[in-house]
């Protein structure tokens, strides 16, 4: 590293805007409209930089370049100071969703009062979601636990990394944690951490569910594995698919469904009733 050892090293992730000049010294900043140059030179996996007239060589401090990936979690908003569901950047740019008095987050989204849509962080489609608040004169269908929101966000992230599939999400809780409507007389989702979630086909998420016979095993079972490495205890499937196969994975046990109800999509929760238990 040029300079000796007076030189110091700062790791910042590749979203993270560089530092800016302050008292003397450098720190990190998310303020966007900071007049600087970005990183303008990469140099054996170092990187030199221009803040204000101010540049690496002159402060003598090299910044590294980390890929930092995107995450979910739970923390206090800082302008807020409630507790919310976070998702971004551990290092950088972040959206803040604060709980309610019941700790129930609404699943995020590009716009909140579509049917239909997705959620968007940093021009990467986190999931879709589908039929949200779609039975008339009822509570609204897709809220969850902050905690269990920003656990299924990772299972997502993490089966991304493997398979470019766009997860798609149904019915989830109320915003007071309790069932939701499948139908103006018919509630369902009794247990917390609820999620419906579309089959995935040999082409991605099968669009209006599909059926049974459509399923591809292979990424249903890696969905099932990444959902078990974030604690969810319970997937339910239908009876159709009991004998592909399948295996509990972590946290998470199966439960074969006999009736028709989850013929064309995966329920997701916290349960604990099992027909295979997890391990």
């Amino acid at each position: 590293m040029p300079g000796g050892d007076e030189d110091k090293c700062i790791e910042i992730g590749i979203n993270c805007p560089p530092p800016q000049k302050q008292d003397g010294g450098l720190k990190g900043t998310s303020d966007g409209n900071q007049k600087r140059q970005d990183i303008i030179n990469r140099r054996h996996g170092q990187y030199s930089w221009e803040v204000d007239g101010h540049t690496n060589k002159e402060s003598k401090i090299i910044i590294k370049v980390v890929d930092e990936p995107i995450q979910a979690w739970v923390a206090e908003n800082p302008d807020t100071k409630v507790n919310a569901l976070v998702v971004g950047y551990k290092k950088g740019k972040k959206d803040y969703f604060d709980v309610n008095s019941y700790g129930m987050v609404e699943l995020p989204a590009d716009n909140p009062n579509a049917l239909n849509g997705q959620y968007t962080f940093d021009k990467k489609v986190i999931y879709e979601f589908y039929q949200r608040n779609d039975v008339p004169n009822r509570v609204k269908d897709q809220w969850g636990k902050a905690e269990y929101i920003a656990n299924m966000i990772n299972s997502i992230l993490e089966y991304n990394k493997t398979y470019s599939d766009i997860i798609s999400i149904g019915d989830m809780r109320s915003p007071s944690d309790g069932p939701t409507y499948a139908s103006s007389s018919k509630t369902h989702h009794a247990n917390s951490g609820a999620f419906d979630i579309r089959f995935l086909g040999k082409n991605g998420t099968i669009k209006g569910g599909g059926t049974p016979s459509q399923v591809n095993l292979e990424k249903t079972q890696f969905f099932m594995d990444c959902l078990g490495k974030h604690s969810f205890t319970r997937i339910i499937l239908s009876h159709k698919l009991k004998n592909k196969g399948f295996k509990v994975s972590g946290t998470l046990g199966i439960l074969w469904d006999p009736s028709t109800v989850h013929d064309n999509h995966y329920h997701v929760d916290m349960g604990t009733k099992f027909s295979l238990k997890p391990e």
